[in-house]
This record gives structure tokens, C-alpha cells and sequence, in this order.
């Protein structure tokens, strides 16, 4: 960009700031909702819509990718703004005191900030492995790894309403696709989104000052999420490190005998030649980000029996209590981002196909359901998911285990 307009060396990049306020009504910038833009003659807006070049290779096919027409723009905002700002909703006596939030998106990105190694930061599957290991350890914190609100964003924009109770079969014409692993990187603000997901990797890396060379690590305890499922340079089963070559990126050597870039070589953002200015979450790099009010935990809830093998593409696991009033309440909602054909992609192996839920639960939580003691917690809970185009009731193997 910067020797396509030399004169301009302090040009930037945007991306998508996802936790700055926003208005309710309109929580995407205006930019990518309209279908046109006066520039130099030619109208077209490019960050509205792109025609896919050629079939994509799954059971779900559609000529041009467009997020949202003009006239049901305000639909889609509406989901987004739901998603990023969506908060445990309970009345009544019963919850004298605010409850923390843990479901929003924003909370999330926030929470992610605490997560105290990089292993357990950048992967849901290593935070479940984490949070499984020391359930048993009230004085340890609930963390959020990065991948959890960076779903969540690809089905809010992708189409997954929070209005619907069992299904999210798409609203003709108001979602993108960034719902699904195939099509995501299609949608015009992929980009904006991810480069959002850089921000918020850097400002965890800089409030952890773990921004040098050499000073992220891989935790050895952990297996879930840091094992490679083969490439061309890595066979199956090799433990990701931060010296893993990053392949095809070559930084020197021949075709013959490349030497690839590595995760040292990238760790510091001004060493490849960029940086970030002004982002929402630059004021929480110090100190705890959701405050005390969450802890210490009395319980973390564990759903499984999930498997993506049991749905096509994307779906969202959402768990709701029922208190004494009869009433039913969502406090939790895990979106999972997944494929239409999971036949198509190697990285898919057995062991990744099982998804685990991990809910947090404080006093103020458990008061507000009704639940005295922990081992109360499970006779409140029920668990549904959330899918595309097809019903997918409550099963009896969807465990919510204390």
C-alpha cells in the first residue's frame, strides 16, 4: 500500500474496532451496509458484497456473497448489536446484585485479555483442556481464550439470529458468509474483522510484555489445540512451537530448500514494518479487566455430548437455567464456527470434532437461578443448539457437568 501511494507514507489500514460503543441501531459503520459509493465514476462498493469467482466446494452454494441489502440492513444490525452487547438478563428479588457479564462479545474480548499464557490466549480447545485441569482450584479465574469472541463475531454477521429458539436458517439475503469456515475469507469484512483480531492479539501481548522475540512459549502440559495435523513440513501429531516453520512463507533460501518464517520471527508487529493506533481496548492493559465481582468461582459448568459431526456448518451451543419462578433464562451461548462438508477438510481429525461449553458460575449467578449449593447448578440447566436450517432439539447426551 505504501509504494502504491508513496506520497502518503502515513496511510492506514482501517479495521473494525468491535468493542468501541457503538450505536444500538447501527453497530456496523455505515460503509459496509450501503451497495453504492461515488468514487471516481464507478459507484460499486466494494465492501458490500463480492461475486464469488467460481462454485465454492460444499452443499451450500450462492452466487455473491451480500452481508446486507439496504433495505434489511437494520435487521442485521439489530443480531449484531444483540451479540456484542447481550447480557444475562434476570428480574426479580432474587438477584439483588448486578451479575457479572460473561456472555457479550465485548465482555469476552475483554475477558480474553486475562488469560495468562499465550497457549491458553489463542485456542478454545487449550482453554478447555486448561480450565478441565484445574476445575478443582476455586482460586484460579474463569478465562476466555481469543477464539471464543472471534466466533461468535463470524456468526453474529453470519446470520445466526438471537431471536430464533431452534433454528437459524438465514433471514433471504441478511447475513454475509462469514458464518462458515468455507466462504468467511470471502466476505468483505473478513479483513476489517481480522485485523481486529490482531489488535486485540497485540494489546494482550503487550499487557502480558511478552512482545519480544523469543518471549511467547507453547505450554508443554498442554496438548489440546498445539498439536499439528499435518502439512507438507510438520507430520501429524507434531507438537506446535513456537519455531514451527510457518510454511509456505519463505524468508530466504531456495525453491528446492526454502527456510520458512517462524512464530518468533512475527512476534513483534514493528519488526514487520506496522502498528496499531488508537484502539478501544489500549486503557485495559493492566490490571484484571472484569474486576472481583466474578470471583472467587463456586462452579464451572462443562456441556458436552456436541459434535460437529452432528450438524452442517456453523451452530451456536446455548444454555439456559430455569428458577424456581418457572422462567427461562440464557446464560450462556458458544458459538461454533464449522464447515457445511467437514469430509473436505484435513485439519478435522476425530479428536477436534468434540466441542466442550465451559460456563462460569459465581454467587450472584446462582442465587439469581435458584441454586443453593453447586451440586444444584445441573437440576437448572438445559441445553439446546442452535442451527442452520434444521431443528435440533435437546438430547439426553448434551451433559451439563459441575
Amino acid at each position: 500500500m505504501r509504494r502504491a501511494v508513496p506520497d502518503a507514507p502515513s496511510l492506514a489500514l482501517p479495521f473494525l474496532d468491535e468493542c468501541r460503543p457503538f450505536d444500538q441501531n447501527n453497530p456496523l459503520p455505515w460503509i459496509l451496509a450501503t451497495p453504492t459509493f461515488d468514487l471516481d465514476g464507478d459507484n460499486t462498493n466494494p465492501l458490500y458484497s463480492y461475486k464469488f469467482q467460481k462454485g465454492v466446494a460444499d452443499n451450500h452454494g450462492k452466487p455473491s456473497d451480500a452481508q446486507h441489502p439496504a433495505s434489511v440492513a437494520r435487521i442485521l444490525n439489530g443480531n449484531i448489536a444483540a451479540w456484542l452487547s447481550g447480557k444475562i438478563q434476570i428480574d426479580g428479588k432474587a438477584s439483588p446484585t448486578s451479575i457479572p457479564d460473561t456472555v457479550s462479545i465485548v465482555s469476552r474480548y475483554k475477558a480474553s485479555l486475562d488469560a495468562p499464557n499465550y497457549t491458553l490466549f489463542s485456542n478454545k480447545a487449550s482453554r478447555g483442556e486448561w480450565l478441565h485441569n484445574t476445575k478443582g482450584s476455586l482460586e484460579s479465574k474463569f478465562h476466555t481464550s481469543l477464539e471464543d469472541p472471534h466466533n461468535a463475531v463470524h456468526l453474529a454477521i453470519g446470520g445466526f439470529y438471537q431471536d430464533g429458539e431452534e433454528n437459524a436458517k438465514p433471514v433471504e439475503d441478511v447475513h454475509g458468509d462469514m458464518g462458515e469456515n468455507e466462504t468467511a475469507s470471502f466476505d468483505p469484512i473478513f479483513f476489517l474483522d481480522h485485523a481486529f483480531i490482531d489488535y486485540v492479539f497485540w494489546t494482550w501481548q503487550v499487557k502480558h510484555r511478552l512482545t519480544k522475540p523469543g518471549s511467547l512459549l507453547v505450554e508443554p502440559d498442554i496438548t489440546a489445540g498445539t498439536l499439528s495435523a499435518g502439512s507438507p513440513v510438520l507430520p501429524p501429531g507434531s507438537k506446535l512451537e513456537m519455531s514451527s516453520p510457518l510454511a509456505p512463507f519463505s524468508k530466504s533460501g531456495c525453491i528446492s530448500d526454502p527456510v520458512f518464517y517462524t512464530l518468533d520471527d512475527i512476534t513483534d508487529i514493528n519488526q514487520l514494518g506496522y502498528m496499531y493506533g488508537e484502539g478501544s481496548l489500549d486503557l485495559l492493559t493492566s490490571g484484571p479487566v472484569l474486576g472481583d465481582s466474578e470471583l472467587p468461582l463456586v462452579a464451572v459448568a462443562r456441556v458436552s455430548g456436541i459434535s460437529t459431526t452432528d450438524h452442517e456448518g456453523s451452530f451456536v451451543v446455548r444454555t439456559s437455567a430455569k428458577p424456581a419462578d418457572g422462567s427461562e433464562i440464557e446464560i450462556d451461548r458458544d458459538a461454533i464456527l464449522s464447515r457445511w462438508v467437514l469430509a473436505n477438510c484435513k485439519n478435522c481429525e476425530k479428536n477436534k470434532l468434540e466441542t466442550y461449553t465451559y460456563i462460569p458460575f459465581g454467587a450472584d449467578l446462582m442465587r439469581a437461578i435458584g441454586a443453593e449449593t453447586k451440586e444444584d447448578i445441573h437440576s437448572k440447566l438445559t441445553v439446546s443448539v442452535q442451527t442452520r436450517g434444521q431443528n435440533a432439539p435437546v438430547k439426553d447426551s448434551y451433559k451439563a457437568q459441575i
